[in-house]
């Protein structure tokens, strides 16, 4: 998932995608990526590089955003050595798409992210970031918006980087799930169990309605409807 790929010519296609019924046009450029106008949207998966962390819960933000790029017809992420990224781009009713997964460590996660949003000129409303949440029972997902890291390193590496915590996060749960409950992360040890444990089948085929639900909610952002967004992701 995680591997160099290098880029090539292709002639731009348009494909139609669609979410909960909603059919959008979309143009799918597979070559080397510009620079784009501020309107661009900039959707980062966060994880770790290596085969070792390829299904791990912690690779949540990487296997979202893989998800996301089959339902575009997108079949590959170029790596940019400058962005430090593997990058890949669409377009949505003509607003220009950008897909990125940092390829470096977790704690790194801010690196990559400023220098992506510095090269494309992001608006910092238009960044989005998608991440692994231990404190929610798995396949629950949240929106948040100006909220703390809550201990998630990568998280915390780009609050620092960019300055800010106004980073819409779409928060993916990889806890337990006991009694409807999640219990609360309290030892560094349980943490690091959590993040690390492979994913099953069934788990990772589940994480379909999360890429699913990411996707409806994306589309109503790039409305600039956050509040329905918010309903859809955080919807039980």
């Amino acid at each position: 998932m995680n591997t160099k790929t290098s880029s090539g010519r292709q002639q731009n296609r348009a494909v139609t995608t669609s979410a909960k019924g909603l059919t959008k046009s979309v143009v799918h450029k597979k070559q080397s990526l510009p620079r784009t106008k501020n309107n661009t949207r900039l959707i980062i998966g966060l994880g770790n590089i290596g085969k070792q962390y390829a299904d791990t819960g912690h690779n949540v933000g990487f296997l979202i955003v893989d998800q996301i790029a089959q339902k575009l017809n997108i079949d590959k992420f170029e790596f940019n050595k400058k962005l430090k990224s593997l990058t890949a781009k669409t377009a949505i009713n003509n607003i220009d798409i950008i897909l990125a997964k940092p390829y470096g460590y977790m704690n790194e996660s801010g690196i990559a992210t400023q220098l992506l949003v510095k090269y494309y000129k992001i608006n910092p409303t238009n960044l989005y970031v998608i991440h692994d949440e231990a404190d929610l029972p798995f396949n629950k997902t949240k929106i948040s918006i100006d909220s703390s890291s809550a201990g998630h390193k990568g998280i915390e590496s780009i609050i620092q980087t960019l300055k800010t915590k106004q980073i819409l996060r779409f928060r993916v749960g990889i806890g337990p799930v006991i009694n409807n409950t999640t219990p609360t992360i309290t030892t560094q040890r349980n943490l690091k169990k959590i993040v690390l444990q492979t994913f099953t089948k069934a788990e990772l085929d589940s994480l379909n309605i999360v890429a699913e639900k990411t996707m409806s909610a994306l589309l109503m952002l790039l409305e600039d409807n956050i509040s329905k967004a918010t309903n859809i992701f955080n919807a039980k």
